[in-house]
């Protein structure tokens, strides 16, 4: 399972949950609120890595660091291309 710092932001117009990643800033999502934008979260995550190993990429690995911004989380996939990452490490 990979696990990854995800910031959350609250809308102030529409009141919907973004969620990004430092880690992974090409993955990103949103919810009506934070359960279920940490739920899409988990999905893009997945999406990401399919793209990175569509890409022939390396999973990029996430940074110990501080939270910063308003909210900031982990959120967690599991996904079978942890093989495919070994493979092109």
């Amino acid at each position: 399972m990979l696990c990854y710092p995800a910031i959350l932001e609250k809308d102030p117009e529409t009141g919907t949950v973004m969620v990004s990643f430092p880690d992974i800033p090409f993955a990103h999502s949103v919810g009506d609120d934070e359960a279920e934008a940490l739920l899409n979260a988990e999905a893009a995550l997945v999406t990401a890595f399919e793209i990175c190993e569509e890409k022939r990429e390396a999973i990029p690995i996430s940074a110990l660091r501080q939270p910063h911004g308003p909210l900031t989380q982990s959120c967690c996939a599991a996904t079978p291309t942890i093989p495919w990452y070994k493979m092109i490490a």
